[in-house]
């Protein structure tokens, strides 16, 4: 079959099979390097295309936001527009659309929180006591009760049911019982809070679906052919889940690999995978051609797999013999470190390399194992970007932004950051942070130990203890005078963030002189405003001792991993898990020693232990489905030896397995695996020693995704789109943006509702916006007060839209304007035909009209009219401005069309050529970055 993507290079005849594939279930054995993400692609173009599915009908599930937006980007450029009414997106993004287009079917309403890890970790510290928790642990052991907690919601064991079961077991064991109650709490907090973690984001879907026929009638209708991506990393709850949904037309198609599944630790389970065949009784295509990698490192991962397979393959390679597998030797780790740096050199010197950003070195625990090698690459002036070190909180800058955050708060800290101390003190006033004069350092050194500088408050006071510069003495007056308002007038912890960085003129020196080295400062420095905005968010008026210890107390798996700018030219340095569904030319696996790489089985250390009659995994597993030869690979080493596996399946042109003898000076012993791939002799000595990798291009640009606020944002000011946009910086959301939040939900439901032929009365109303409200004032009466205006405007909204529109043609239409550069996705808020036949294209706004001229919405409905053309011929343009029920209606030319067209590939061109001057306006007033532009 040729491509029906249009791509040079036909399918090979298991895709085309694959492909081609229309009704009833499939599974799709998917080896390393075989083009699985193509065959996903062509699947989806061939239902569009061929078979005339509509879009609407597919839902397409991937592991990662990442493999999420990758697929849509390929698919657009296949399928086209048609896209856009396809759901592709990540299992959680799924649930959460689920749960949100059904909000009246459950208590959470259709805005709540979705708690991905580190918001989890923040909702228990501010929840510490509520939940009782100090009963349990003390604050730095709090993660080992969060993994207590999503194992049981992983595995949909109430807090009762767990208390039974433990009463039975430990009668006497009083810890248990306190950690039900605390596990209680917290499902009932979450639940007062309207917030979720991921685990009751799918439970609370399975519910909906099971207690709610009509609903789950609604997601089977809708989507009749699903496809599911890395199927043996989902858990059981996603199983049972698509199993339920796909239960009416059977056309799920799932794709993965058994020998790739190193997901256990977050509650992955093979075993959907392996029993999917039997269970669905399905079509079973095996894609074993691997396109990635010489045919010598093909034979030695299979090798090395051969006999621990659950379903029979034999990875054939499509390209010829390459370099010789390399086993570097070492005698202890420091030698490694060596050993694996000269091998480096010796690469680019000999020209099997043209520069470092071909190698990859992937470890089983970067944070842990790759510190020597780090270190020598630094010596030998060889750039790396590193992945899963968990050192941000390594890097000066932060540490001198915590730690005058730390100044200008009024409470004593008590040295109780001691393992801070080697950075937590005077030097932080040294860095560039501040950049004082080495005078004035000098003098803050020549101070008595006790003295408090924070006490000198004016000018002469900075002089008498030795200041001359001016410049230093207004800076340290200025964060003096802050910290002295602070103790009279808090303010959020986020405000007093860009305080800090006003008063330090860091941030505009930084954004004047863009290195690369100052660009990652930057993108840190953001990135440490998206903790502190999150952290406010999570916590009722924290203050900024709270937020320290938060940091000072964080598991060291959850540490946050420093931002680095992406340099094709450097060494890639990450774990192995991080480098899953990745290649590189050149591949190091690292610290394959004895204990390390496989690592050593612990026992595991549960605050308590749930009785594994509890776990989904167990109870689901029907065991008549096993055949003798089946493997059951939930073992620890069968998950270490899987995760070696994809570690050499990442190699395309040149694998080294690096090991060494000793640890320090303690013998360990080379690793198991390494003494196995040394017996596969055809494999090491077969091929040639060193021949040149194949050229490639290593850079990764990728289309610039924007939505109407992004562009909008870049109009008024690209240097404002520079730092919220490509860099991350976070601010607050206002009064406004809450209250045109609410806006936009409550219309979005009664649009739907309309467009279904639904009674829209007061009585709904009330129900519609008690789902969506959010709370804007502490006074409560105040609160209610605005809730019921809402409710008021809402009714007279549908009463006038009732008498104007003849239907509701459309309520929140996707769109997606795709460009060879550009990726613009968004969605419209109401389409309808008015009583005289018109078509009208709406957008609303929570403000009044007075003004509305002057603002974007023009541009902004013309985009969407844009975006729309070849599906719609609208007549009418019209903003409806909510808080005084006005509408404004602007001209629909053709001209325009083709305007905007032109003007969206300038401003594209624009962002890629990083044009990011500031512009001058009324809105710099306002603009949080004023003092650094």
């Amino acid at each position: 079959m040729n491509s029906i993507c249009n791509r040079e290079d036909s399918c090979t005849s298991a895709q085309r099979e694959a492909a081609k594939h229309f009704e009833g279930p499939l599974l799709i054995v998917a080896g390393p390097g075989a083009g699985k993400t193509r065959v996903l692609v062509e699947r989806v173009a061939y239902l569009v295309k061929k078979k005339k599915v509509d879009p609407s009908n597919i839902l397409v599930i991937t592991f990662t936001v990442k493999a999420a937006e990758e697929l849509k980007a390929r698919l657009s450029h296949c399928v086209g527009q048609e896209i856009v009414s396809m759901q592709i997106s990540t299992i959680h993004s799924f649930c959460h659309e689920i749960l949100r287009d059904y909000s009246d079917y459950h208590e959470l309403g259709a805005t709540f929180d979705v708690l991905d890890s580190e918001m989890q970790l923040m909702f228990m510290r501010a929840n510490f006591y509520k939940l009782g928790i100090n009963r349990l642990v003390n604050m730095g052991r709090i993660s080992e009760v969060l993994d207590g907690f999503n194992k049981c919601g992983e595995n949909i064991i109430p807090p009762n049911e767990l208390s039974e079961h433990l009463k039975k077991r430990y009668p006497d064991n009083k810890k248990y019982q306190e950690f039900c109650k605390s596990y209680e709490k917290y499902l009932e907090a979450l639940g007062e809070q309207k917030k979720i973690d991921f685990a009751g984001l799918q439970i609370n879907v399975l519910k909906l679906l099971k207690n709610n026929p009509d609903v789950l009638k609604a997601i089977r209708d809708k989507y009749r052919f699903i496809l599911v991506d890395e199927y043996q990393d989902t858990n059981p709850i996603q199983d049972e889940f698509f199993d339920l949904i796909s239960n009416t037309h059977k056309n799920i198609c799932v794709v993965g690999d058994e020998d790739q599944s190193i997901y256990a630790f977050r509650g992955a389970d093979p075993w959907n995978f392996i029993r999917f065949k039997e269970k669905y009784d399905s079509k079973y295509v095996s894609l074993d051609k691997n396109f990635r990698s010489t045919s010598n490192i093909v034979k030695l991962f299979d090798g090395f797999m051969e006999n621990y397979r659950s379903y029979p393959k034999k990875i054939e390679p499509s390209r010829e013999c390459g370099n010789n597998i390399i086993i570097l030797k070492s005698d202890d780790v420091t030698d490694e470190a060596k050993n694996v740096v000269r091998t480096i050199k010796q690469l680019k010197e000999d020209g099997i390399i043209p520069h470092y950003g071909y190698v990859a070195l992937l470890f089983r625990s970067v944070r842990y194992h790759a510190n020597k090698i780090i270190a020598e690459l630094k010596k030998n002036d060889i750039p790396y970007t590193v992945k899963g070190h968990g050192s941000f909180l390594d890097r000066k800058e932060i540490q001198t932004m915590l730690y005058m955050l730390s100044y200008v708060d009024p409470p004593s800290y008590d040295d109780r950051f001691t393992s801070w101390n080697n950075w937590w003190n005077i030097s932080m006033f040294e860095t560039e942070f501040l950049n004082l004069n080495p005078k004035t350092v000098e003098a803050l050194y020549n101070l008595e130990k006790d003295f408090d500088i924070s006490s000198l408050l004016t000018k002469q006071e900075f002089v008498d203890i030795g200041m001359e510069d001016d410049q230093d003495i207004n800076k340290l007056q200025q964060l003096n005078q802050l910290k002295q308002e602070l103790s009279e007038k808090p303010r959020t912890i986020l405000q007093t963030y860009y305080d800090i960085l006003e008063i330090s003129g860091y941030l505009k020196w930084l954004v004047t002189d863009e290195t690369p080295k100052n660009q990652e400062k930057i993108y840190n420095l953001a990135q440490l405003s998206s903790i502190l905005n999150k952290y406010e968010y999570m916590n009722k008026n924290p203050k900024i001792k709270d937020f320290m210890f938060y940091l000072y107390l964080l598991p060291s798996g959850m540490q946050y991993d420093e931002h680095v700018v992406d340099n094709p030219f450097s060494v890639n340095i990450s774990t192995v898990h991080q480098s899953k569904g990745l290649e590189f030319p050149v591949v190091f696996i690292c610290s394959v020693i004895k204990n390390r790489f496989p690592g050593r089985k612990k026992k595991e250390k549960n605050l308590v232990p749930i009785p594994q009659e509890l776990l989904l995994k167990f109870k689901k597993k029907d065991l008549t489905l096993l055949t003798e030869d089946t493997i059951l690979p939930d073992e620890f080493d069968m998950e270490e030896r899987r995760l070696f596996y994809v570690a050499m399946t990442r190699a395309q042109d040149v694998l080294v397995v690096s090991t060494a003898d000793k640890i320090k000076v303690n013998k360990v012993g080379y690793s198991p695996y390494v003494k196995e791939i040394e017996k596969i002799e055809e494999v090491t000595n077969s091929c040639k020693f060193m021949e040149m990798c194949k050229d490639r291009d290593l850079s990764k640009e990728k289309p610039i995704s924007l939505s109407y606020s992004s562009i909008d944002t870049y109009n008024r000011c690209p240097f404002m789109y520079k730092m919220l946009y490509e860099y991350g910086f976070q601010t607050p959301p206002s009064y406004m943006q809450n209250y045109g939040i609410i806006i936009h939900n409550c219309l979005e439901k009664i649009h739907i509702g309309l467009k279904n032929d639904e009674n829209i009365d007061g009585s709904r109303i009330k129900e519609i916006v008690q789902t969506c409200w959010i709370t804007l004032h502490t006074n409560k009466k105040k609160d209610e007060n605005q809730r019921m205006m809402v409710e008021r405007n809402l009714l007279d909204y549908v009463h006038e839209v009732k008498d104007h529109s003849r239907k509701i043609i459309s309520a929140e239409e996707p769109f997606s304007i795709v460009k060879k550069n550009m990726e613009i996705n968004g969605r419209t808020d109401l389409i309808l035909e008015n009583n005289q036949g018109e078509i009208e294209l709406l957008d609303f706004k929570a403000r009044e009209q007075m003004g509305i001229e002057k603002t974007s919405v023009e541009f902004q409905l013309k985009m969407y009219e844009y975006a729309l053309k070849d599906k719609y011929k609208f007549d009418k343009l019209c903003a409806y401005t909510f808080k005084d029920k006005q509408k404004t209606f602007f001209d629909s030319k053709p001209e325009d069309i083709d305007e905007l067209d032109k003007n969206l590939e300038k401003l594209c061109d624009k962002i890629n050529e990083h044009e990011f001057t500031p512009k001058e306006s009324n809105f710099c007033t306002h603009c949080g970055f004023k003092f650094c532009c």
